[in-house]
């Protein structure tokens, strides 16, 4: 985690203007757990671009990771005024009320996918990550082998064994079968 941190803000060092660098700063410091670090980082990345969703919902994602849910829920919300359809804002909002104990907006969350579902592709990941915030581990690993199954793009998630949101899934045997299925 300290050489992806020293060469992330080495791009940062390169390219300190660059929206995208930014926000994968934030995104290492979230993997590093370091969720103090990641607010700071993504509220920079806002004042870049204030109109761009991803670091909208990516603040409201570290704050819900630390346990602050009112703010993370009130960061996915801007990111879902600006872009109202977004899957990965919905997604984090479906785990963020999970993880808050808000059941009844988590399952609200799920329900709208489905809805979305009869016009798009949504990938079995964002069942997943709202399941695991609800604590619903055979729901959970469920979506995450649809996930595997279909060799989603979302996979890499999961690919890097790190993120903080699966930690509960962790000493799962079967979520340890999952990535050891995935040569990791």
């Amino acid at each position: 985690m300290d050489e992806a941190l020293a060469e992330i803000k080495r791009a940062q060092e390169l390219d300190p203007l660059s929206i995208i660098i930014n926000l994968v700063v934030g995104y290492t410091f979230v993997h590093a757990r370091q969720y103090d670090d990641a607010i700071v980082q993504y509220r920079k990345t806002i004042e870049l671009d204030p109109s761009w969703p991803a670091a909208h919902y990516e603040l409201g994602f570290a704050h819900a990771l630390k346990g602050e849910y009112a703010e993370g829920i009130a960061e996915i919300e801007k990111a879902l005024t600006l872009s109202p359809d977004n899957l990965e804002a919905l997604q984090i909002l479906g785990y963020t009320h999970a993880s808050a104990g808000k059941r009844t907006e988590a399952l609200r969350v799920l329900d709208r996918l489905n809805e979305l579902a009869q016009r798009k592709y949504i990938p079995p990941f964002s069942r997943a990550l709202i399941y695991t915030g609800l604590g619903d581990k055979d729901q959970a690993i469920a979506w995450l082998e649809k996930v595997y199954e279909e060799r989603s793009p979302y996979l890499f998630y999961l690919a890097l064994n790190v993120h903080p949101v699966w930690d509960p899934l962790r000493s799962d045997p079967r979520f340890q079968d999952l990535v050891r299925r995935m040569g990791l």
